[in-house]
């Protein structure tokens, strides 16, 4: 049967009975991976659209071709040519979160494996969905096992810029079960107004001795924190 499938891919190439685009819609249908690469590559070097285009313009109306006819085999098979080229990284995240290409997002992510790969990520982030950058946070930057004040603070600082409520939110669930001194949360709860950590702190407050810790901090602690510590102890005692 392989035999006689590519026998019909190559009569389908070299037929002068089909446009290009049928070729490409049968190449998607039947899985035809050798016309689907030959097709994509001529449509691209044919197309009058796609000259003086740079690599991230040509992928993207190959794309957009993809989506509009509905062809996901031609969507995948360009998400693994974008891959292999050495388009930009961030350009490569910019397509992969514009058409959801998970393949394609998972090789950018495997890329950048330290935070100073992180730079160019402020300015780009800008592009991106709230899905892609929520993305980024599970696969990017809990790989480095946050585990300390500075680190948590990065990342929130990171979900600020970014705007990502969710990561922030998922932050916050973590920071409340981190081994942390329970002053910190708390300075952290008021920087970031998370309200979830900020119960959660309060919480372990559970008489009088606990609050006279709290004098050593409060110059760290904004009015409105300090308002809600002051309505929290008189609630208790």
């Amino acid at each position: 049967m392989n035999a006689a499938k590519r026998h019909v891919e190559l009569f389908i190439w070299t037929s002068p009975e089909f446009e290009l685009i049928e070729k490409l819609k049968l190449a998607d249908k039947y899985n035809l991976d050798i016309l689907l690469q030959k097709t994509l590559e001529l449509y691209a070097s044919e197309q009058k659209e796609f000259f003086h285009l740079d690599d991230f313009e040509k992928f993207e109306n190959l794309l957009k071709l993809a989506d509009r006819f509905l062809m996901p085999a031609a969507k995948h098979h360009l998400e693994r040519l974008i891959a292999l080229t050495d388009m930009n990284k961030f350009k490569k995240l910019e397509l992969a979160d514009r058409y959801e290409l998970n393949v394609l997002f998972k090789h950018v992510m495997d890329l950048l494996q330290i935070r100073e790969d992180y730079k160019d990520m402020f300015e780009m982030g800008k592009k991106f969905s709230v899905k892609t950058k929520s993305k980024i946070f599970d696969d990017f930057f809990w790989g480095f096992g946050p585990d300390d004040v500075e680190k948590f603070e990065n990342l929130l600082k990171l979900a600020d810029r970014f705007l990502t409520s969710a990561a922030k939110h998922h932050l916050e669930l973590s920071i409340a079960l981190a081994d942390m001194d329970k002053f910190k949360k708390l300075e952290l709860a008021d920087r970031y107004e998370l309200n979830v950590l900020f119960s959660h702190v309060m919480d372990l407050f559970r008489n009088r001795k606990d609050y006279k810790e709290m004098c050593e901090f409060k110059t760290k602690f904004s009015d409105v924190i300090k308002s809600k510590i002051f309505d929290d102890f008189f609630f208790k005692f």
